[in-house]
């Protein structure tokens, strides 16, 4: 299961961030996504964190400057 989504956040200054929801992910491959996003959408990688949901699902944001 994958499921993505990108949201503009207006009160932090024109940066965007994407938040991926997801059973099978893990660090390594948050870094492997982290840099095809910031090519696909050319954005300057700013910061990404990752924590895990009670029902399994690892949760991962990522924040981006415009």
């Amino acid at each position: 299961m994958f499921e993505s989504k990108l949201y503009e956040m207006p009160d932090r200054g024109g940066r965007v961030a994407m938040v991926v929801l997801s059973t099978d992910l893990d660090e390594s491959d948050t870094l492997h996504m982290m840099l095809l996003l910031c090519k696909l959408l050319k954005y300057r990688f700013s910061d990404w964190s990752i924590s895990t949901h009670f029902v399994g699902l690892n949760f991962i944001s990522y924040v981006f400057e415009v």
